[in-house]
């Protein structure tokens, strides 16, 4: 998808969404990723590990014991 697609999809700007992609790189910095090209780059791991992070912040509250087998 181009920056263009996406600014319709979004119905933003591309200037708006270029900022926007500033202000989440800045962010994404702190997982060693970055968005070029309306892709996320950088090491799977770590993508994995952002979308674990972002799941779980954003989900609602879950309990961490795993359920009981018998």
């Amino acid at each position: 998808m181009s920056i263009l697609e996406l600014s319709e999809v979004l119905l933003i700007s591309e200037s708006k969404l270029f900022r926007k992609i500033k202000e989440l790189n800045i962010l994404l910095k702190e997982f060693g990723l970055t968005i070029k090209n309306t892709q996320i780059l950088g090491n799977e791991e770590q993508i994995r590990y952002l979308y674990y992070s972002i799941f779980f912040t954003f989900s609602p509250k879950r309990t961490t014991r795993l359920p009981q087998f018998e």
